[in-house]
C-alpha cells in the first residue's frame, strides 16, 4: 500500500456515530552515500555521550507535575491556550495554569481549538463553543468534519440509499463549507462526500480545496469556484505543489496552474515541507526538491506499520525544523537537509510477534525543537542536535505544543516544558 493513509479523528461527528476518517500523509526512509556513511559512524560513536545528557523525571517530580491534573483520566495538547481534559467520561478544557475554564460536561470534543472554536457533543447535539465555553452555533447538518481549516469547515448531507445491497460508498453524500459564524458559504449540495470507514472530508490548504470529479481532481477556491483541474487523483497543495497519480499508478507533482512539474515516476510520495518531499521508488526512499532532484538519495529503507484498521502505513516524516527521519538496517535516525546524520540509526519500530507486523512507530516529527521517540516500550524526547533531552521513560507522551508536552507515567499525567519544568500553579 502506498503512503496515502488516513487519520482517525477523536470525535464521531456524524450524529449516527459514523467514525470520521480523513486523508493523512505518512512516510519512511534512509540515506547512504560515502559522506552519509561517515556521518553515521561519527553519530554512532557519540550515542553514549548523547544519552548521558538525558534527563529523568523523578517520581517526586512526576507527582508534582500531576498534582494540578489530579482527577483527570486523560489530557490533550494545548491549542490557543487551552487543552482538553477528561473526567468521569466527560470532556472539558483547562488553561496553562491548570484551571478548569470549560467544565467537563461534554460527551466528546475536537482535539483542540482552531480559529477560536472547538466542536463538542452535548446531549446528542453537535455544537461549536468559544474559549469561554459559550455556544456560538449548533451544527444543523447530519455530518461535519468537526475542525476548521483556513476559516472553513466541511459539512455534509447524506444521499438517500436504496434497499439495494449495492451501495456506492464512493458517492455517499454531498458536502459544503461553513465559516466560523456558522454561515454556509459554499452550498452543501454540490461536491461529493466519499466514505471509507467513515465520511472523508476534504479541507482547505493554501486557499484551495480538492474535490473528485469523474476521472479528474478539481480544486475550488473559497467561493466554491473551480480554479485548477488535474487528470487523475491528487492531494492537497503544500508549498504550491500537489501530488497526483494517473493510470500508471505512479506519482508526480503539479503546480497551482495544474501543470505537471515533476512527471509521474514514484511509487509513493509525501507532501512538500521546507522545500523537500519524501518519495519512494521500489523498496527505497529519500527526499527530492521542487525540480525533482534527489537531494537525499533514494537509498533508505521503507518500513511499514500494520494498523488496527488492517491497513499498512509507511513510517516516516515530513521535513520539519530542518530535520527528517529515515531508516537504515531496520532502525531510524535523523538527517539534516544536506543528508548528514544528526541522530544515529538506533530507534527500532515495535514488533508484535503474534501478528508478525510492526505496530509501533519509534520516531515522530519535530515540534518546537523537540521530537518524540520511542524505545523499549517508553517515550522520550530528543532535540535537533541529537541530544536525548528526556530519556525514554514515559508510558504516553504528546508532541510539544505552545511550549508544553503532556506526558503520562503510572497513570499520572503532567505537562513538561523543554527544561522539564511545569508552569501550572498547584
Amino acid at each position: 500500500m502506498n503512503k496515502r493513509s488516513k487519520q482517525v479523528k477523536r470525535l464521531p461527528w456524524m450524529i449516527a456515530s459514523v467514525v470520521l476518517c480523513t486523508a493523512l500523509a505518512a512516510a519512511s526512509c534512509n540515506s547512504g552515500n560515502g559522506k552519509n556513511d561517515q556521518a553515521s559512524d561519527t553519530a554512532d560513536s557519540t550515542a553514549a555521550a548523547m544519552d548521558s545528557v538525558a534527563s529523568v523525571v523523578t517520581e517526586s517530580t512526576m507527582a508534582k507535575l500531576s498534582a494540578a491534573l489530579e482527577g483527570y483520566s486523560s489530557v490533550g495538547s494545548f491549542h490557543e491556550g487551552l487543552a482538553s481534559v477528561m473526567k468521569n467520561g466527560k470532556y472539558g478544557f483547562i488553561n496553562k495554569e491548570g484551571k478548569l475554564v470549560i467544565p467537563c460536561r461534554y460527551d466528546n470534543t475536537g482535539e483542540g481549538f482552531c480559529d477560536g472554536l472547538v466542536c463538542a457533543v452535548l446531549d446528542d447535539k453537535t455544537v461549536f463553543i468559544d474559549h469561554e465555553g459559550t455556544v456560538v452555533f449548533e451544527n444543523p447538518y447530519t455530518l461535519c468534519s468537526g475542525y476548521y481549516s483556513e476559516g472553513l469547515m466541511a459539512v455534509g448531507v447524506v444521499n438517500e440509499m436504496s434497499d439495494s445491497e449495492d451501495v456506492d460508498f464512493l458517492h455517499y453524500g454531498k458536502m459544503g463549507f461553513l465559516d466560523t459564524t456558522g454561515k454556509l458559504v459554499i452550498p452543501a449540495n454540490k461536491y461529493e462526500l466519499p466514505i471509507m470507514e467513515g465520511p472523508v472530508y476534504y479541507s482547505f490548504s493554501e486557499g484551495l480545496c480538492r474535490q473528485s470529479a469523474d476521472s479528474c481532481t478539481v480544486f475550488i477556491n473559497k467561493r466554491g469556484r473551480v480554479v485548477v483541474r488535474c487528470k487523475g487523483y491528487a492531494g492537497d497543495f503544500h508549498e504550491d505543489m500537489a501530488w497526483f497519480f494517473d493510470d500508471s499508478g505512479q506519482y508526480g507533482f503539479i503546480d497551482r496552474s495544474g501543470d505537471v512539474v515533476i512527471p509521474c515516476q514514484f511509487d509513493a510520495v509525501g507532501d512538500f515541507s521546507e522545500g523537500l518531499c519524501w518519495v519512494q521508488r521500489g523498496d527505497k526512499c529519500g527526499y527530492i526538491d521542487k525540480t525533482g532532484r534527489a537531494v537525499i538519495p533514494l537509498v533508505y529503507d521503507v518500513i511499514a506499520l500494520y494498523e488496527d484498521t488492517e491497513a499498512m502505513e509507511t513510517l516516516g516524516s515530513q521535513f520539519r525544523e530542518g530535520r527528517c527521519w529515515l531508516a537504515k538496517g531496520g532502525r531510524f535516525g535523523c538527517l539534516d537537509a544536506q543528508g548528514n546524520v544528526i541522530i544515529p540509526f538506533r530507534y527500532a519500530p515495535g514488533y508484535n510477534p503474534d501478528s508478525e507486523w510492526f505496530e509501533q512507530a519509534p520516531v515522530f516529527d519535530f515540534h518546537e525543537g523537540l521530537a518524540r521517540v520511542w524505545k523499549d516500550g517508553k517515550y522520550g524526547f530528543v532535540n535537533r542536535d541529537g541530544e536525548e533531552v528526556f530519556s525514554c521513560q514515559f508510558d504516553q507522551a504528546q508532541d510539544m505544543s505552545e511550549g508544553l508536552a503532556a506526558v503520562c507515567r503510572n497513570d499520572k499525567w503532567g505537562y513538561i516544558d523543554a527544561q522539564g519544568q511545569c508552569t501550572m500553579d498547584n
